[in-house]
């Protein structure tokens, strides 16, 4: 993440401490640090899309053998595993309002290869299924909205190199969906009372998530 943030640096991997804190070399937004939890070194040494362990597809996924072998030692641990059920990047903004300024960006299963959108806290509801606990991982249902993630995510392991590059070009599309409709809602937010900004965006934000789901 240091040398993502701070290439200047010439960061050395190998060193035995790093500082409590960086300033990166440049000011980030949302899509910068989407792209730090999507990471799995590429472009690096360790890129865990190469080697044998990747397969013929270059899978950058490993899996915890759990003591299973004798072998020792361990893979790279990306930032973008498997094991991820969901992640998020919270916003505090001061220069807006409370109820427009806490929003958060949300991304179902792997971070890899998911789609994020925004959610904000002042909303009164959240998208369709969103807070029913229907399904889990040894118990197939739609009416969750991790499933299709979880599904797509694991049909990518079938040929990673060619498919995850359908799903990031279908991301993509959706979040820039979803930025578009987030500078447009905000601004009309702004123009209105407490209540209803906090309606005109739980109805934007659920449309968008609903109208994702579906589509994934």
């Amino acid at each position: 993440m240091y040398s993502l943030l701070q290439p200047s640096q010439q960061w050395d991997p190998n060193a035995a401490y790093y500082p409590f804190g960086i300033v990166p070399d440049a000011k980030i937004g949302v899509p910068d640090v989407l792209a730090l939890l999507r990471d799995y070194y590429q472009g690096t040494d360790f890129d865990l899309t190469n080697g044998i362990a990747a397969g013929p597809f270059g899978n950058p996924y490993r899996y915890d053998t759990g003591g299973e072998t004798n072998l020792t030692g361990q893979f790279e641990r990306a930032i973008s595993i498997d094991r991820g059920l969901f992640s998020f990047v919270a916003m505090a903004r001061p220069f807006l309002p409370d109820h427009i300024g806490a929003a958060i960006w949300y991304g179902w299963d792997w971070p890899g290869n998911t789609a994020y959108h925004p959610l904000w806290v002042s909303s009164a509801t959240v998208p369709a299924e969103y807070d029913v606990c229907e399904g889990s991982q040894s118990k197939f249902s739609l009416k969750s909205p991790w499933r299709p993630f979880n599904l797509v995510n694991n049909w990518a392991l079938l040929r990673f190199d060619k498919i995850s590059l359908d799903i990031r070009a279908k991301a993509e599309q959706w979040e820039q969906k979803a930025y578009a409709m987030v500078a447009d809602v905000e601004k009309r937010a702004q123009k209105l009372d407490v209540a209803a900004a906090s309606k005109l965006l739980e109805t934007s934000q659920n449309t968008h998530a609903n109208a994702l789901v579906a589509d994934w």
